[in-house]
């Protein structure tokens, strides 16, 4: 993904970069860890456990030995 992002931008390694190509490089290297990150912390938003939960289990766990 990164490399087809590049060439679209008309990156070329060793030389002085077009704007278009220090945008994609900014935006790869920012815009989308934070997409990733944001997408991570939603979805641990619906993560409940929950002290009796873990007790629940834990109780479980437990009995298996």
């Amino acid at each position: 993904m990164t490399g087809f992002a590049l060439s679209a931008s008309g990156f070329d390694p060793n030389q002085a970069q077009t704007e278009t190509a220090k945008l994609a490089i900014r935006t790869l290297m920012s815009g989308f860890p934070l997409v990733c990150y944001g997408t991570g912390a939603l979805l641990f938003l619906r993560f409940g456990l929950t002290r009796r939960a873990h007790a629940e289990i834990r109780a479980t766990l437990d009995t298996r030995r």
